[in-house]
């Protein structure tokens, strides 16, 4: 039955996570000066990374990435500040809770965030080849760290949330 539960923490974390990704741009850009919604939404014909970005986005944002624009800048408008400052945790944070919770085994809880994450990483990955229309001339080692590398670390830092959320341990 912990196969099962994996499979179930996996599917409804990821739909949360996704789901939590999407409103969380169509705040941003709804209260953005700079780009209007109906403009993101255009950017999608000719940017397949927006795309992967909009329900995929915060996977490779680490803890540390999120909080960084504030040490730099004096002022943050309330829209970059929830953007960048508060949605970060609270997608990865609502995501990891539920995908543990329906988890239900420590072990599966771990297992179906750090699966999310990842899953996460590869799909913004494949996106970015998209965006550079599958030329691997633009492959780097950053390139592979901030996709795969920000996402392991990202499953790794909110796995807790998904560890405490679950029931019942799996020893």
């Amino acid at each position: 039955m912990g196969g099962l539960n994996l499979l179930k923490g996996l599917l409804i974390g990821l739909v949360v996570f996704v789901a939590l990704n999407f409103v969380s741009h169509i705040i941003y850009y709804a209260l953005s000066d700079v780009v209007t919604l109906a403009d993101w939404f255009e950017a999608w014909k000719d940017n397949p990374m927006l795309v992967t970005e909009a329900f995929f986005g915060y996977a490779i944002w680490t803890p540390t990435l999120a909080l960084t624009p504030f040490g730099a800048s004096g002022t943050v408008e309330i829209e970059e500040y929830l953007y960048w400052g508060i949605m970060p945790f609270v997608t990865c944070g609502i995501a990891a809770i539920l995908a543990g919770f329906f988890a239900e085994e420590k072990f599966n809880a771990f297992g179906a965030w750090f699966l999310i994450a990842m899953i996460s990483g590869v799909i913004l990955f494949i996106g970015y080849l998209a965006q550079v229309d599958f030329d691997t001339n633009y492959l780097n080692n950053s390139i592979y760290v901030t996709y795969f590398g920000f996402s392991a670390v990202v499953g790794l830092a909110y796995s807790f949330l998904a560890i405490l959320a679950s029931g019942k341990s799996s020893y």
